[in-house]
């Protein structure tokens, strides 16, 4: 094959999947991404991460394309600008072209070019396919024709999916990596990204999405520069000897996976996937800005590691805004017993703090956190489950110069949860009413699914008023306002919540009897003097008054 005329060349063939801002969606080429990210909502794909994984992409590129490093004063340069910096873009994909070809023979992109293994072996496509979980494909709507073969588009973005969340799990022996033993590659983690709590900023268009992400960040050892894998030797079958990433540019692109491609004519009918580079994120806040951190207590005292900061992953089960004030750097975040804070912001909120300090960003912009991460399975080896979770934001909220905007945010989050355990009680003891005061097991098993039950009731209908509401703060003489309204509301929800469990209760519970001293008043009755001690309408506590959560007897 001629490399200087790729088979496949990603900076001009269309493979990027782009939401418009008229509606519609349509494959462009690296080059046309750029060019047209004025026009475009969002990157998106088969899955969210597969947005999140390319949106990462566009950005080490965008970074390498204005020399790597970013100031506030560049920055402001590139956002009063009205179109990315094309002329330098396309310049540097220019410079790079022959490493974006997906089907080279020499340094295909993503890829070993001659990665095999002793019997030559290769797999199918659920190998690849994110959604397609391997070994149990009745869980998928892909099947028969749909797995024999995908387009090169498809393909090339399961490629960037691939290095970025690949399940760990046992891989193919591939000839040339000393870490394989007894014929198997053992597991080694998931992908870089894969391992994080994603989050990243949105802004109007996905221009000002890439800017918003692109935050500041100066190399200050050039002799070692932070650049990403087609800026570099072509990868083997061995491990990279460079342990950990350099910076953002590399931590995007992260090549946890050594993947060869099977092709035949224009369509991808199999793949070889085997050990890449070990994702090793502890303590990397300083080159990842797209997540936060929690201070491992457990893992500083066993490795004697002071500070250890692991990325703080998305809960499934719980709604992103319910972690709102962990990503605000204008709230004190607890501290551990060694003195180090138990959460670190993630880079990215800090780098718009900063942007709205220094007011190169009104404080009323508008800014959408955008939260996404993988729940992984059985030893991490196949995808769970996809969160995909977002809220809307003036920046204010989140600027250092305006802590009391934060405190309010805490604030309500906190009358939330506060509000959200008494339902929960409040549903314990209807179940309690109907149990009796010596509960079997089932008994207790009942009072438990009922006290979750009802919890989860709450948080879901405070879901919406909680994003209107946080979307509506805009300055700080204004938040005495803001906190009655959310007073209002989380009352008036909580009360036709409680009223609908009463409602609902089995009629026997409506009075005390034998062995049921509790009843549907007297629950109603505890329920009212938790709401009313939880829920104040005096001024906005100070942090350090809070009060915590009863221990209910």
């Amino acid at each position: 094959m001629n490399t200087s005329t790729p088979a496949f060349d990603l900076t001009t063939q269309p493979w990027v999947m782009m939401h418009l801002l008229d509606g519609t969606t349509r494959e462009v080429s690296l080059a046309d991404a750029f060019a047209l990210a004025p026009q475009a909502r969002a990157i998106t794909g088969e899955l969210s991460t597969t947005g999140f994984a390319v949106t990462r992409l566009l950005l080490a590129i965008l970074y390498r394309a204005i020399g790597g490093t970013v100031t506030s004063d560049s920055w402001k340069d590139l956002w009063t600008a009205e179109t990315l910096p094309i002329s330098e873009i396309t310049d540097y994909l220019a410079r790079h072209r022959d490493r974006f070809d997906l089907l080279s023979t020499t340094a295909p992109f993503f890829q070993v070019a001659d990665l095999h293994t002793s019997n030559n072996e290769v797999t199918g496509l659920e190998s690849l396919i994110a959604d397609v979980p391997n070994g149990i494909p009745f869980q998928t709507t892909r099947s028969g024709t749909a797995l024999a073969s995908i387009g090169l588009a498809e393909a090339a973005r399961w490629v960037v999916h691939a290095q970025a969340f690949e399940t760990s799990g046992i891989k193919s022996a591939a000839v040339g990596d000393d870490r394989v033993k007894a014929g198997k590659g053992y597991p080694i983690g998931t992908g870089w990204a894969g391992g994080l709590g994603g989050l990243f900023a949105e802004g109007s268009n996905l221009r000002e999405t890439l800017l918003l992400n692109l935050v500041g960040y100066q190399r200050e050892a050039e002799a070692d520069p932070d650049l990403p894998p087609w800026e570099t030797q072509p990868q083997t079958a061995a491990a990279a000897t460079r342990p950990y990433p350099l910076g953002p540019v590399s931590a995007y692109t992260w090549q946890k996976a050594r993947i060869r491609l099977a092709v035949e004519g224009e369509r991808v009918t199999g793949v070889l996937i085997a050990n890449g580079d070990r994702a090793v994120l502890v303590n990397q806040y300083d080159v990842e800005p797209m997540t936060g951190w929690y201070y491992s207590e457990n893992q500083a005292k066993a490795t004697g590691k002071i500070p250890y900061y692991l990325p703080a992953r998305h809960d499934p089960g719980r709604s992103f805004w319910r972690g709102i004030a962990s990503v605000l750097p204008n709230v004190t975040q607890p501290q551990s017993s060694s003195g180090n804070p138990r959460s670190r912001v993630p880079g990215v909120v800090q780098w718009l703090s900063k942007l709205s300090v220094l007011e190169t960003l009104p404080g009323d912009f508008i800014v959408r956190l955008h939260a996404v991460g993988v729940v992984y399975g059985t030893q991490n080896a196949t995808v769970a489950e996809i969160i995909d979770d977002a809220y809307s934001l003036n920046l204010v909220v989140l600027s250092e110069d305006h802590p009391q905007m934060g405190r309010a945010v805490e604030w309500a989050v906190d009358v939330a949860s506060k509000v959200c355990w008494a339902l929960g009680i409040l549903g314990e003891n209807i179940a309690k009413a109907e149990v009796g005061d010596a509960p079997g097991d089932s008994g207790k098993t009942r009072m438990a699914a009922a006290r979750a039950e009802a919890a989860a009731a709450g948080y879901a209908a405070l879901d919406a008023p909680f994003r209107t509401w946080v979307a509506s703060l805009h300055d700080e003489p204004a938040l005495p306002a803001a906190r009655a309204e959310w007073s209002t509301t989380v009352r008036r929800v909580v009360r036709n919540i409680a009223a609908e469990l009463a409602r609902t209760a089995p009629p026997q519970t409506v009075m005390q009897r034998p062995m049921h001293l509790m009843c549907i008043p007297l629950a109603q009755k505890v329920f009212d003097q938790h709401l009313n001690t939880y829920l104040p309408r005096t001024d906005l506590p100070t942090t350090d008054s809070q009060t915590k959560e009863p221990v209910h007897a």
